[in-house]
């Protein structure tokens, strides 16, 4: 039982942006996992258990997956009004946080039953298939370009 990352997000996401196009925090993953059903997806923000889902193999597909962790980071987060579009992102802002993942897979047995080595009970699971090796940043933040024009 194998997982592949097929792309992750950049090392500094903006989690405000999942309506845009931008700094999507998008994990697309594949399992070499014959009797693949699921995956959970945990969600580490600086190194606590904020969330665990459940993801479904993609539409057309048998064994690749595809999580958004914008709006579950963001909601960990503090948030930050940046003024202009020419701001930058501010990397001591102390409303930037680590966040990372773990996948488990869960397969289906003979009998028809899922197996899994998550345990919901269990914070410090280290029995996942995959785990990002470092954690990457994310902030909140909106750019207020509008005000900033004049026409």
């Amino acid at each position: 039982m194998a997982i592949t990352i097929i792309t992750e997000p950049a090392t500094t996401g903006v989690a405000q942006a999942s309506q845009g196009e931008k700094d999507k925090m998008l994990f697309r993953f594949s399992s070499n996992t014959a009797t693949i059903n699921s995956c959970i997806v945990e969600v580490l923000i600086n190194g606590v258990r904020v969330s665990a889902i459940s993801v479904m193999p993609d539409i057309g597909t048998a064994n690749e997956f595809t999580v958004l962790l914008n709006d579950i980071v963001r909601n960990h987060l503090d948030f930050k009004l940046y003024t202009t579009v020419l701001s930058t992102y501010d990397t001591t802002d102390t409303g930037f946080k680590g966040y990372n993942v773990k996948i488990y897979e869960a397969t289906e047995s003979v009998s028809g039953t899922i197996v899994t080595n998550y345990d919901p009970d269990n914070a410090n699971n280290n029995s996942y298939d995959y785990k990002k090796t470092s954690d990457a940043l994310a902030f909140n933040g909106t750019f207020n370009a509008i005000e900033q024009n004049s026409f």
